[in-house]
């Protein structure tokens, strides 16, 4: 890519750009080829988002974990798009635990985090 490819707002671009025109399987090996000290929480959160828009709920929820493993800033952004991942497995019962740990957290009164636990409950209703 002419050597854009080490700012990270150009990869961000491109994974939002491959998401969008449905190509997973780019997105993926682009995530994994920027290797763990070349993402930031941004490029986790968008791929988080990626897989769980394209149903692939549990590789979301695996990232999620990751990230937090590894020590990374979690913000409303990714309480969302963990919330589209149980939302997208229609997870309801998991969906709820995780809403749980959000208000002992404080996340539950963010906007985002709002309508993303408007989602999941209208979603997954009737599924548990």
């Amino acid at each position: 890519m002419g050597g854009f490819d080490s700012y990270a707002s150009v990869n961000n671009a491109m994974l939002t750009s491959y998401s969008k025109e449905g190509f997973l399987c780019e997105a993926k090996k682009l995530f994994h080829e920027m290797g763990l000290g070349g993402r930031d929480e941004v490029f986790w959160n968008l791929m988080i988002v990626v897989c769980g828009q394209h149903r692939e709920g549990s590789e979301a929820l695996a990232l999620f974990y990751e990230m937090v493993r590894m020590g990374l800033e979690v913000d409303m952004f990714t309480m969302d798009s963990v919330l589209t991942a149980f939302t997208s497995l229609k997870d309801l019962a998991g969906g709820m635990q995780f809403h749980a740990k959000m208000i002992k957290s404080g996340f539950h009164r963010n906007t985002y985090v709002g309508c993303g636990l408007i989602d999941l409950y209208s979603k997954c209703v009737g599924t548990c």
